[in-house]
């Protein structure tokens, strides 16, 4: 297997040499029947070449296109997937060295790999044990008030130096070793704990959105854990969304149903998170019940000077607005773009344009102050 992440067209070289196939994305991959390893370095070397020959014209400027392989090895009716992993590995590894880079997959390799998903899982027990995670929580706006609409709530955890840690530096590590679902289960709870402290910030159109994922959605009990424990806290499920990536809907797509039929008649919003940037199926989106799109954030940073990106944010808008939805644009990191997508029809907006993440608790403090203010007292 070759397995290679490029943009653009397909060179020649690339058809005579073996079967080829789109993964989704930028991501593709190629099989060598008749070739070993050796000759498989010296093709992709070839093919690598061949990309960085090639030129994606844009409004009179020529955009550079590379690629990036990882080789494996694949034995005798060995099943293709495992090989598929280890090509895909060796990408990343070569990806990491930088662009246009080819890597070719060493058993070493994974045990270093192995290596650092065990000290990242155990500086996340150790996190869990010490209490070392707080929660932030980013805007989201409407494009056309300028007002919040609510909240996105974002899990943050600190290293033992009391820096916080990057997502990726822990999230691969939780999903590796089954611990996402408990920290969607300690980030809901400590959010309505929090709340409950500042009862007058819970206004009425208010909403705090959380992340929800795949792990908990193959639960079968993880929507009646979130409804008994609105009940119990006093809140009503109004008050909440609930984030659903693409990928994991359509990969759970019958429990991505189930959940958000029961959190949808309770009352709570849902969205599909991430919409528009994989292999999007209209008919599956037909099934969820959802009421918000959440536009993918790499087409909302590209939309402004590829257009490419924005007809795909525009189809998104389309497609939402007859399927009664409303959508959000992720990432938006400018003025310039916040205007953009308003005249796209875009409804709400999140990123640094917008607000930056700030602690939960400090958001509830501010919001009651300036209801007491308002109120008179």
């Amino acid at each position: 297997w070759a397995y290679t992440r490029f943009g653009g067209g397909s060179p020649a070289e690339l058809r005579k040499a073996g079967i080829a196939t789109r993964l989704g994305g930028d991501r593709f991959a190629v099989l060598l029947p008749q070739h070993g390893v050796a000759e498989a370095l010296a093709w992709s070397v070839r093919l690598r070449l061949a990309v960085a020959g090639l030129g994606y014209l844009q409004e009179g400027r020529v955009l550079p296109v590379s690629a990036t392989l990882g080789i494996a090895a694949c034995a005798p009716r060995e099943v293709l997937a495992h090989a598929l992993a280890r090509a895909e590995l060796a990408c990343k590894q070569a990806k990491a060295r930088g662009r246009s880079e080819v890597g070719v997959y060493e058993r070493a390799n994974e045990a270093a790999g192995q290596q650092r998903h065990a000290l990242a899982r155990a500086n996340l027990l150790a996190a869990l044990r010490e209490n070392r995670l707080h929660l932030d929580v980013q805007p989201i706006q409407t494009l056309y008030a300028g007002e919040d609409f609510g909240w996105e709530v974002l899990l943050r955890i600190r290293d033992s130096r009391g820096q916080n840690l990057a997502p990726q530096k822990f999230i691969a590590a939780a999903e590796r070793y089954r611990l996402t679902a408990a920290l969607d289960r300690w980030a809901f709870g400590t959010a309505l704990d929090l709340l409950a402290q500042y009862p007058r910030a819970c206004a009425r159109g208010m909403h705090l959105s959380f992340n929800v994922s795949a792990q908990s959605l193959e639960s079968d009990h993880y929507a009646d854990f979130l409804l008994e424990r609105i009940a119990t806290a006093g809140f009503q499920p109004e008050h909440f969304c609930f984030e659903i990536r693409e990928s994991a809907a359509a990969s759970l797509l019958d429990r991505a149903e189930v959940f958000c039929r029961r959190m949808a008649s309770a009352g709570a919003r849902v969205a599909l998170d991430g919409f528009g940037g994989g292999l999007s199926s209209i008919a599956h989106l037909r099934r969820l019940p959802v009421g918000l799109l959440k536009i993918d954030g790499g087409l909302v940073r590209r939309m402004l000077e590829d257009r490419v990106a924005e007809s795909l944010v525009v189809a998104v808008v389309q497609v939402a607005r007859a399927l009664g939805m409303q959508t959000v644009a992720e990432h938006v990191e400018s003025e310039e773009l916040r205007v953009r997508l308003a005249s796209l029809g875009v409804d709400f907006c999140q990123g640094f344009a917008v607000g930056t993440p700030e602690p939960l608790e400090g958001m509830l403090g501010r919001r009651t102050q300036s209801r007491s203010l308002a109120q008179g007292g």
